[in-house]
């Protein structure tokens, strides 16, 4: 017999590196939402806003306020509500 499952991956959105717990696992047949990897990723530092997921090699906490998590890639976020920091536009 055989039997297609689904199951879900997490890749870091700045650098594209696959997640694996130290188990060597990047899933878990029928973890269909992929949140019992997710918890893997969680409890080894890796981040996520939004659809954003971030392993610890591509972000930092702000060195004047550590509420603030500072992406590689350019995005800044509030720890605590999880929301983007958007900038304020520049008046032309």
């Amino acid at each position: 017999m055989k039997e297609e499952v689904k199951s879900v991956r997490f890749f870091c959105d700045c650098c594209g590196e696959q997640y694996r717990n130290e188990e060597g696992f990047v899933s878990y047949v029928g973890d269909e939402d992929g949140s019992q990897i997710w918890n893997d990723a969680d409890n080894d530092e890796w981040l996520e806003f939004g659809d954003r997921h971030y392993c610890p090699d591509c972000y930092s906490f702000d060195k004047d306020d550590e509420n603030i998590v500072i992406t590689k890639d350019g995005h800044k976020y509030d720890w605590e509500t999880e929301e983007e920091i958007v900038p304020p536009r520049k008046e032309e």
